[in-house]
């Protein structure tokens, strides 16, 4: 029991100095590397960047980027002209200035100028890094679902183990849910509302990782807009099945014909609805933490508001888009 409370005890005063040079000194404890001597240890190193420019930073890395130091100063300098950043990085590669090439790197993913430079062949000046961060952790994510999926598979048993039953109760009861709100015809949509709800589920938890460079899919507008369209696209596509494509498209001029516009705005918002939901929640809790972790300095309380946002608002929001999408099924191709 001593042990511990010496252990405890140390951890306090851990936090208490770290706390001190983070508000005092506007410093913080660095383990690792120093990237100047190539050394390891323990170092302070000194803080610079404002709470606006982590958030810009965080949610624009491309902006962020594009009014850098010597990006900035290339454009003023090059006022004239129309340079992309990979024509800035080329013009401080023939000058052979270093110091702005390592600057450059800083804000590049895994500070690859080639990378960077592939990349914004593709997307340009405005979403190259984001884009790159998206793809990354969508691709994580989709090895992670087919590395679980293999070892699901492997591992289905006749008689079941914990794990097993576990996982069979929790499909029996979305099985359920479905059941109950679209019927026993439609069971069959199980499958794809409940990927839906642990594709977004795992996209909200990944971000509580403590690794660099994870961040929340889900983050990125790109990814809940398409994930409503794509769900809306389902919801049209069936009713058109269900019901055929005159009835479908006469429902629109209910109850009067002149009302029409209104009825397609109305589906159309549907899209922004369960869309902008997602991404505003996901979005605001980041920059939430962003901000309480910038003037708590990473002291304590982070910790519970990764907890909060990433595990208990995340695994909500999952469930609600999941719910919406199967609510708007359900209007769809049930005949009452």
């Amino acid at each position: 029991m001593s042990n511990k409370k010496k252990l405890l005890r140390l951890v306090a005063i851990f936090f208490v100095i770290e706390f001190g040079l983070s508000f005092f000194l506007n410093q913080s404890i660095v383990i690792g590397k120093d990237p100047a001597t190539g050394k390891s240890g323990i170092r302070l190193v000194k803080e610079d960047k404002s709470l606006q420019e982590e958030i810009i930073a965080e949610t624009q890395p491309d902006g962020h980027f594009r009014e850098s130091e010597y990006m900035h100063e290339m454009v003023l300098k090059h006022h004239d002209k129309v340079l992309t950043n990979v024509d800035i990085i080329k013009i401080y590669q023939e000058e052979s200035n270093t110091e702005a090439l390592h600057s450059i790197r800083e804000h590049l993913p895994y500070k690859s100028i080639g990378l960077y430079t592939a990349f914004h062949k593709i997307f340009g000046d405005a979403s190259t890094i984001n884009a790159f961060k998206l793809l990354r952790m969508l691709l994580i994510l989709d090895v992670l679902f087919i590395f679980l999926a293999i070892i699901i598979k492997r591992n289905v048993k006749f008689y079941p183990g914990k794990l097993q039953i576990v996982g069979e109760s929790f499909y029996a009861g979305a099985e359920g849910m479905v059941r109950d709100t679209l019927g026993q015809k439609n069971v069959h949509f199980t499958p794809y509302l409940l990927t839906l709800f642990l594709f977004i589920w795992f996209s909200n938890l990944i971000g509580i990782i403590p690794i660099p460079g994870f961040i929340e899919p889900t983050r990125n507008l790109n990814v809940p807009l398409g994930l409503g369209v794509a769900a809306i696209a389902v919801v049209h596509f069936m009713s058109i099945k269900k019901k055929g494509l005159w009835k479908y498209m006469k429902e629109y001029g209910e109850p009067m014909v002149f009302l029409a516009p209104l009825n397609i705005v109305g589906e159309l918002s549907k899209v922004v609805s369960i869309s902008f939901r997602l991404f505003g929640n996901i979005m605001g809790g980041g920059i939430i933490i962003l901000v309480v972790s910038s003037l708590t300095k990473l002291i304590i309380v982070p910790i519970g508001l990764y907890g909060f946002f990433g595990i208990f608002a995340g695994s909500i929001q999952a469930f609600v888009f999941a719910m919406l999408a199967m609510s708007y099924l359900a209007v769809a191709i049930t005949e009452e």
